[in-house]
């Protein structure tokens, strides 16, 4: 049966590879940024950047102009880009919308509990995800809201057309296309990420995912092909791990815990405990193991046995992180 269920997946990503080309626009939608009539624009000064940060944030806008994403304007607006450096190596370019936010209408438009979210998808036999591809520029935006959006640039003053990343309500607009365009199934949810939208799927869907793939064509969406996994028994998503056993953490930052120093100090000591409050859901013992440490931030001495507290945490967690939490405390 997983053989034959191959086999037409297989068949079924070479039907809709369409899905897995260019930059999406999903039909019907506009985004709208509403600030408050004659407010005066703002006009960000000019930054100095260094020459490698010039020659980055151009290949970028040149790659935008060419997808279409941003288009020349003479707009009274102007702020500027930022690189940002991700954690996988290379940069992500970013604009800094801090003014523009702050005059901006808030949409209240409800996203995902991210908690609820996780407890929902813990434990369930058969996940799947779909990664949009550029998520938030599928999206087109207003002819009005354009100018409000102009940024200097190396090649000029740009606007953006499509949704950009980094407006107060973009998260909120995307949210709202997803749950009334009906682009995730009923036993399906939406996972919000730094770069990334990604529709995760329980167990199996009567139609399969053939319908999940025609009404993501019908609606103008774009998939990132090697972010999306079918049928998987596991599925890393939002520093976690989901699997048929439940909700666990993830690999990478635990290994990141395994190599933390002994704290030194106070600050260094508040560290290590944010670190293990980070989760905590894991821990159901947690407080009572660390109440030395709280001693020692309320001024007890340094004694030896309380700096064993630390080294009683770590451990225990790097070695049971695997098992079930119940299971975990009770042996």
């Amino acid at each position: 049966a997983e053989e034959r269920d191959q086999e037409r997946l297989r068949d079924l990503l070479t039907e809709f590879s369409d899905l897995f080309v260019g930059l999406g626009k999903v039909e019907g939608v506009l985004h709208h940024i509403k600030v408050p009539e004659n407010v005066e624009p703002n006009c960000a000064p000019l930054r100095r950047k260094a020459r490698t940060e010039l020659d980055q944030e151009l290949a970028f806008v040149q790659e935008w102009v060419d997808k279409g994403v941003l288009e020349p304007c003479t707009s009274l607006w102007a702020t500027y880009n930022v690189l940002v450096t991700k954690a996988s190596g290379g940069y992500r370019l970013t604009t800094d919308f801090r003014k523009l936010n702050s005059l901006t209408e808030a949409d209240t438009f409800p996203l995902e509990d991210m908690k609820a979210v996780l407890d929902w998808l813990g434990g369930k036999q058969v996940m799947s995800t779909l990664d949009m591809r550029e998520s938030f520029f599928q999206i087109v935006l207003a002819e009005e809201s354009r100018p409000l959006t102009a940024i200097r640039t190396p090649l000029g003053l740009y606007q953006y057309t499509r949704m950009p990343q980094g407006l107060k309500n973009s998260p909120a607009t995307l949210q709202r296309v997803i749950i009334t365009r009906r682009l995730k199934r009923e036993n399906s949810i939406c996972v919000h990420g730094l770069s990334h939208r990604r529709i995760i799927g329980r167990g199996r869907s009567p139609t399969g995912p053939e319908g999940g793939f025609q009404r993501l064509r019908k609606r103008g969406v774009k998939l990132k092909f090697h972010m999306c996994c079918f049928g998987r028994r596991s599925v890393d998503i939002l520093e976690h791990r989901l699997t048929s056993e439940g909700l666990q953490p993830n690999e990478v930052h635990l290994s990141a815990v395994r190599h933390y120093p002994e704290p030194y100090d106070r600050n260094s000591l508040l560290r290590s405990i944010g670190i293990c409050r980070l989760f905590e859901a894991f821990l159901p013992d947690l407080p009572r193991r660390i109440q030395p440490l709280y001693e020692v931030l309320v001024g007890t001495n340094w004694k030896k046995k309380k700096r064993k507290a630390v080294s009683e945490v770590i451990p225990e967690w790097d070695s049971r992180w695997k098992l079930p939490q119940q299971e975990a405390f009770r042996d």
